[in-house]
């Protein structure tokens, strides 16, 4: 396109160039040929001696208006071309910015989305931990419970025992006051019995001994058994 131009260019100057001096040259004047006009060849060689001044002025001034133009031209065309390559420039510079914002954007996002994976992880770890805890603590209190009803278990047979140890010792103690609530009235029997027809002194003293052993061994009994029956 620029070859086009340029070509074209230096054509119109040739022409701008050689148009005066073939429109005003004498070879292309037929009127001023000495066929037709020997008088006035004079005059002619005179008039043509004060135009060749014009013809070159108005030739100079040509092509200073071609040289103008061509310049004319050429700053347009380096005009165009800067402005193409400042629109290539800056198209360059918004696809480099685009791709800039694009990667901040692509980079922005991964790190909300790390930030995000972060989060969720603490969140399940702090989750995992407390599940840890209410387990363990679950854990302790069952154990605790057990331990309790353990000890409470102990306990409990522990005192059902002593219980049934002191029942077994006062049944063993209301036993030996009726054996001995046994004995008292056999040998009373048998004391009346024995000493029947006999004097009655003898009769009251032998059953005031057998009475008094008797309430001796009753009362010792009697003792063992409160001490028993209420000791702790």
């Amino acid at each position: 396109m620029k070859k086009h131009i340029t070509g074209s260019l230096l054509v119109l100057l040739l022409g701008l160039l050689l148009a005066p001096q073939v429109a005003l040259a004498s070879w292309w004047n037929p009127f001023s040929w000495g066929v037709f006009n020997k008088k006035e060849s004079n005059t002619e060689i005179f008039e043509t001696r004060i135009k060749e001044p014009e013809i070159r002025l108005s030739t100079s001034t040509d092509v200073v208006v071609s040289t103008s133009t061509t310049s004319s031209t050429s700053s347009l065309v380096v005009k165009q071309s800067k402005k193409e390559l400042q629109k290539k420039d800056t198209s360059k510079e918004v696809r480099l910015k685009a791709e800039l914002i694009q990667k901040a954007k692509v980079e922005q996002e991964a790190l909300i989305a790390k930030q995000k994976a972060d989060e969720q992880k603490r969140i399940e770890a702090m989750k995992a931990e407390e599940d840890r805890i209410s387990r363990e603590n679950e854990l302790r209190e069952r154990q605790n419970l057990e331990r309790v009803i353990r000890e409470t278990k102990e306990a409990q047979n522990k005192i059902d025992l002593q219980e049934r140890q002191k029942q077994e010792k006062l049944n063993s103690i209301n036993l030996k006051i009726a054996n001995l609530n046994a004995k008292y009235a056999k040998d009373s029997s048998d004391a009346k019995l024995n000493t029947s027809g006999g004097f009655g002194g003898s009769i009251n003293g032998k059953l005031n001994q057998l009475y008094s052993t008797y309430e001796d061994n009753y009362n010792a009994l009697m003792a063992e058994y409160q001490l028993v029956k209420y000791d702790n």
